[in-house]
């Protein structure tokens, strides 16, 4: 049995707050937990709280808390506004302009007018309300605006979006939509979600976790970014956030593994790719510790949730069909139709969405554990990096764009002249790799006006 939500017309939905009837505008600050919901009792409709006591409203207090109802009400249909008019004797429910609902003698209006949702929908909606969507390419993003929106519309910066559209995508998957269209008079639109995620992989107490922490440091102060750092680690999770950089710490969360060989160690971050742990994330940008995030990463993670396929930094001095550390040594084994191309660099990953990409990456971690069973965890020095150019050029699921254009590599003293501030720094190439990424961040604080 369906439990349902209400809405007003000037979108906030009914709660409960210190037993009274409440309304809020629906967004993350606001649990599910606190909704009234409509609910069967019988043959009739009453008021119920969400949360696990479940309990009834007592319409002669005006509280909740009774294990039997005390009172029902009729929902009458609005066809108008596809809502309902919550009728109680010759009393009507009203939306107070203030912020509290009581039943009322009066003719019902728009106040009087409701609509009822599913209770997890619902709390999707509280979700989608404070994400932030990209709309035509724009390299700046919009959120939707709770206070100009209402039962039947959503204000997305100028933009007017149908509710009913929203709300039919989400019914429809029991998730928040990675993108949608909508129309402005004749005119199509498409707005695509922004939630990205870093992912890093740690293991053990070695120098990684210094590289870390100055990756962390760029990621907060030169970066300016954001949102969630996925960690994947066999360390605990205060350890890690205590050397994250203070400004990440708060959004850093680590999925627990352990590792043991280097094949644990390379094919951690495909392990967690082909599950569902990341599904919620766009995009998802895999970076190693040793990079340094040298400009704000909004405009390049906007790029990558409107990219079409996975990316990544493409080597010039490899060649795919013949280069071992971009997967040749997989490809004489099993050839199959390519251009003559260039290898990638792993160690910047960015996934547009596992939507429409968790298949590709799936098949990597698939074929990265099958090549192991059959041939035995031998240690391969780029054993991942092999798997995922084999299998994304394979599968047609790779583009050098947008990951390559912005991607340089670093060295001892870099740099030599004023960079580029391209976005990614990556500093494979020198054997003092915190040391040099520290370097070059204070020469970029000290040369280039950079302010945390």
């Amino acid at each position: 049995m369906t439990t349902y939500a209400i809405l007003t017309h000037d979108f906030r939905l009914l709660t409960v707050e210190q037993n009274r009837l409440v309304l809020r505008h629906p967004g993350t600050s606001l649990s599910v937990d606190t909704l009234v919901c409509v609910e069967r009792a019988g043959d009739q409709h009453s008021f119920r709280t969400a949360d696990t006591s479940r309990s009834w409203f007592d319409f002669d207090t005006e509280q909740f808390g009774r294990a039997i109802p005390t009172g029902f009400f009729d929902l009458v249909p609005v066809p108008l506004y596809t809502g309902y008019h919550i009728r109680r004797g010759a009393k009507v429910l009203r939306a107070d302009p203030s912020y509290f609902a009581s039943f009322v003698e009066q003719e019902p209006s728009l106040w009087e007018t409701f609509r009822l949702i599913p209770v997890h929908i619902a709390g999707l909606l509280c979700r989608l309300i404070d994400m932030k969507w990209s709309v035509n390419q724009a390299e700046t993003t919009l959120s939707f605006s709770a206070r100009r929106s209402t039962f039947s519309h959503l204000a997305l910066g100028e933009y007017r979006v149908d509710l009913d559209a929203i709300l039919d995508k989400m019914s429809r998957t029991s998730t928040i939509p990675k993108s949608f269209i909508f129309f402005d008079g004749w005119k199509p639109n498409k707005a695509v979600l922004i939630n990205p995620a870093i992912v890093f992989v740690l293991f053990g107490y070695g120098r990684v976790l210094r590289e870390f922490q100055v990756s962390t440091e760029s990621l907060a102060s030169l970066a300016h970014y954001d949102g969630d750092v996925i960690v994947i680690s066999d360390l605990p999770e205060g350890h890690l956030r205590s050397l994250a950089d203070p400004k990440i710490a708060d959004r850093l969360h680590v999925v627990p593994m352990d590792g043991h060989d280097s094949a644990d160690f390379l094919g951690a971050r495909l392990s967690l790719f082909a599950t569902d742990h990341l599904r919620q994330y766009q995009p998802i940008v895999y970076t190693d510790a040793d990079i340094v995030f040298d400009r704000p990463l909004a405009p390049i993670l906007i790029k990558g949730a409107h990219a079409r396929f996975c990316s990544a930094q493409v080597e010039e001095h490899t060649d795919f069909k013949n280069s071992d550390s971009v997967g040749a040594w997989l490809y004489r084994q099993d050839s199959f139709r390519s251009d003559d191309r260039h290898g990638f660099n792993s160690g910047i990953l960015l996934v547009p969405n596992l939507d429409d990409h968790g298949a590709s990456l799936a098949a990597a971690f698939r074929t990265l554990v099958n090549y192991a069973a059959e041939h035995g965890r031998r240690d391969h020095p780029y054993f991942d990096q092999s798997v995922l150019n084999y299998v994304l050029y394979k599968l047609g699921d790779f583009s050098p764009s947008p990951v390559t254009e912005h991607t340089q590599v670093g060295y001892s003293d870099f740099p030599e002249q004023k960079p580029a501030q391209k976005g990614f720094v990556h500093f494979w190439n020198t054997h003092h790799k915190a040391r040099d990424m520290a370097q070059y961040i204070t020469w970029l604080r000290e040369n280039s006006q950079v302010r945390d």
